[in-house]
Protein backbone atom coordinates (compact mmCIF):
# COMPACT_ATOMS: atom_id res chain seq x y z
CA UNK A 1 0.00 0.00 0.00
CA UNK A 2 1.15 3.64 -0.56
CA UNK A 3 0.89 6.44 1.09
CA UNK A 4 1.01 9.88 0.06
CA UNK A 5 1.83 12.75 1.73
CA UNK A 6 -0.41 15.52 1.09
CA UNK A 7 0.13 19.67 1.95
CA UNK A 8 -2.73 21.78 2.24
CA UNK A 9 -0.56 25.18 1.59
CA UNK A 10 -2.33 28.18 2.72
CA UNK A 11 -2.11 31.73 2.99
CA UNK A 12 -3.96 34.97 3.67
CA UNK A 13 -5.83 36.52 1.41
CA UNK A 14 -5.55 40.43 0.89
CA UNK A 15 -8.15 42.73 1.95
CA UNK A 16 -8.35 44.86 -1.18
CA UNK A 17 -7.98 42.10 -4.30
CA UNK A 18 -10.27 39.53 -5.27
CA UNK A 19 -8.47 36.18 -4.45
CA UNK A 20 -9.87 33.22 -7.18
CA UNK A 21 -8.30 30.58 -5.07
CA UNK A 22 -10.49 28.13 -2.77
CA UNK A 23 -10.97 29.40 1.06
CA UNK A 24 -8.95 27.03 3.72
CA UNK A 25 -9.88 25.83 6.65
CA UNK A 26 -9.19 28.76 8.30
CA UNK A 27 -11.32 31.73 7.72
CA UNK A 28 -9.12 34.32 5.76
CA UNK A 29 -6.94 31.87 4.26
CA UNK A 30 -6.94 30.26 0.56
CA UNK A 31 -5.58 27.32 -0.62
CA UNK A 32 -2.23 27.55 -3.51
CA UNK A 33 -1.92 24.26 -3.85
CA UNK A 34 -0.65 23.69 -7.76
CA UNK A 35 -1.38 27.33 -7.95
CA UNK A 36 2.34 28.66 -10.23
CA UNK A 37 4.78 29.84 -8.82
CA UNK A 38 4.86 33.74 -8.33
CA UNK A 39 6.83 35.82 -11.34
CA UNK A 40 7.01 32.44 -13.30
CA UNK A 41 5.72 32.54 -16.58
CA UNK A 42 4.33 29.38 -18.60
CA UNK A 43 6.02 30.46 -21.68
CA UNK A 44 9.68 32.82 -22.08
CA UNK A 45 10.91 33.15 -25.79
CA UNK A 46 13.47 34.77 -27.00
CA UNK A 47 14.77 35.13 -30.85
CA UNK A 48 17.57 37.10 -32.67
CA UNK A 49 18.19 37.37 -36.25
CA UNK A 50 21.20 39.29 -38.03
CA UNK A 51 21.77 39.96 -42.04
CA UNK A 52 24.94 41.53 -43.37
CA UNK A 53 25.62 42.70 -46.41
CA UNK A 54 29.40 42.90 -47.45
CA UNK A 55 30.44 46.14 -49.51
CA UNK A 56 33.48 45.68 -51.69
CA UNK A 57 35.87 47.74 -48.98
CA UNK A 58 36.00 45.59 -46.11
CA UNK A 59 32.98 47.36 -44.60
CA UNK A 60 29.42 45.77 -44.03
CA UNK A 61 25.64 47.08 -43.72
CA UNK A 62 23.44 45.00 -41.36
CA UNK A 63 20.27 44.72 -40.01
CA UNK A 64 19.49 43.27 -36.43
CA UNK A 65 16.28 42.47 -34.60
CA UNK A 66 15.69 40.27 -31.54
CA UNK A 67 11.87 40.05 -29.70
CA UNK A 68 11.17 38.32 -26.54
CA UNK A 69 7.89 37.33 -25.51
CA UNK A 70 6.88 36.10 -21.88
CA UNK A 71 3.24 35.11 -21.10
CA UNK A 72 1.25 35.84 -18.21
CA UNK A 73 2.25 35.72 -14.83
CA UNK A 74 0.79 35.97 -11.27
CA UNK A 75 2.82 38.13 -8.37
CA UNK A 76 1.88 36.63 -5.97
CA UNK A 77 1.50 33.34 -4.58
CA UNK A 78 -2.91 33.40 -4.60
CA UNK A 79 -4.34 34.23 -7.79
CA UNK A 80 -6.15 37.26 -8.30
CA UNK A 81 -7.09 39.92 -11.36
CA UNK A 82 -5.59 42.58 -9.60
CA UNK A 83 -2.23 41.00 -9.32
CA UNK A 84 -1.44 39.12 -12.50
CA UNK A 85 0.55 40.72 -15.37
CA UNK A 86 -0.71 40.66 -18.68
CA UNK A 87 1.75 38.49 -21.53
CA UNK A 88 4.32 40.80 -23.15
CA UNK A 89 5.97 41.13 -26.17
CA UNK A 90 8.87 43.53 -27.07
CA UNK A 91 10.69 43.54 -29.99
CA UNK A 92 13.79 45.64 -31.28
CA UNK A 93 15.12 47.17 -34.82
CA UNK A 94 18.93 48.07 -35.58
CA UNK A 95 20.52 49.14 -39.14
CA UNK A 96 23.95 50.12 -39.16
CA UNK A 97 27.55 50.12 -41.25
CA UNK A 98 30.65 48.72 -39.90
CA UNK A 99 34.21 49.14 -41.43
CA UNK A 100 37.35 48.15 -40.75
CA UNK A 101 37.47 44.84 -39.91
CA UNK A 102 34.03 45.19 -37.70
CA UNK A 103 36.62 47.76 -35.67
CA UNK A 104 34.45 50.71 -36.10
CA UNK A 105 30.22 50.78 -36.12
CA UNK A 106 27.61 53.20 -37.03
CA UNK A 107 23.95 52.61 -36.22
CA UNK A 108 20.06 53.30 -36.01
CA UNK A 109 18.60 51.26 -33.28
CA UNK A 110 15.01 51.41 -31.55
CA UNK A 111 14.25 49.58 -28.88
CA UNK A 112 10.69 48.61 -28.00
CA UNK A 113 9.24 49.35 -31.17
CA UNK A 114 5.83 47.74 -29.75
CA UNK A 115 5.77 50.42 -27.09
CA UNK A 116 4.42 48.30 -24.30
CA UNK A 117 4.53 49.23 -20.51
CA UNK A 118 3.77 46.25 -18.15
CA UNK A 119 3.03 45.93 -14.65
CA UNK A 120 6.08 44.09 -13.57
CA UNK A 121 5.20 43.62 -10.32
CA UNK A 122 2.83 44.49 -6.77
CA UNK A 123 2.39 45.28 -3.25
CA UNK A 124 -0.63 43.76 -1.82
CA UNK A 125 -1.02 45.20 1.54
CA UNK A 126 -1.54 48.84 0.33
CA UNK A 127 -4.30 49.76 -2.37
CA UNK A 128 -3.23 47.00 -4.79
CA UNK A 129 -0.42 49.18 -5.85
CA UNK A 130 1.59 47.91 -8.48
CA UNK A 131 4.93 48.67 -10.27
CA UNK A 132 5.82 49.57 -13.90
CA UNK A 133 8.99 48.76 -15.97
CA UNK A 134 8.53 51.23 -18.85
CA UNK A 135 10.73 49.66 -21.25
CA UNK A 136 12.55 52.72 -23.45
CA UNK A 137 10.62 53.19 -26.25
CA UNK A 138 12.59 55.67 -29.60
CA UNK A 139 14.64 55.43 -31.79
CA UNK A 140 18.17 57.23 -32.35
CA UNK A 141 21.76 56.66 -33.39
CA UNK A 142 24.68 54.68 -31.95
CA UNK A 143 28.17 54.62 -32.40
CA UNK A 144 30.88 52.25 -31.26
CA UNK A 145 32.80 49.21 -32.10
CA UNK A 146 35.64 47.23 -30.99
CA UNK A 147 37.99 49.76 -31.04
CA UNK A 148 35.61 51.67 -29.08
CA UNK A 149 34.24 49.18 -26.87
CA UNK A 150 30.47 48.32 -26.93
CA UNK A 151 28.46 50.24 -29.29
CA UNK A 152 25.92 52.96 -26.94
CA UNK A 153 23.94 55.36 -27.78
CA UNK A 154 24.74 58.83 -28.88
CA UNK A 155 23.95 61.59 -25.52
CA UNK A 156 21.23 63.94 -26.58
CA UNK A 157 20.85 62.54 -29.97
CA UNK A 158 17.78 59.61 -29.25
CA UNK A 159 14.38 60.69 -30.04
CA UNK A 160 11.61 59.01 -27.82
CA UNK A 161 8.14 58.02 -28.35
CA UNK A 162 7.58 57.47 -24.68
CA UNK A 163 4.65 59.37 -23.45
CA UNK A 164 4.95 62.49 -21.23
CA UNK A 165 3.69 62.49 -17.62
CA UNK A 166 1.14 65.18 -17.51
CA UNK A 167 0.76 67.01 -14.13
CA UNK A 168 -2.33 68.43 -12.65
CA UNK A 169 -3.22 72.46 -12.52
Amino acid sequence: MIHRCRFDLVVFGCAQCTVTNPPGAVPGTFRVDGNPLRQAPKYVANVTARCGWPTGRGGEYFACTDWSYRSKVNFFLCESPEFAGRAMLLGGLRRGYNWSDDKHEFALFAPNITNQARSVGGIDFNNSNGYVRRFPGGFGPAWGGSALGPPRPIRGRGISRAPRARTAR
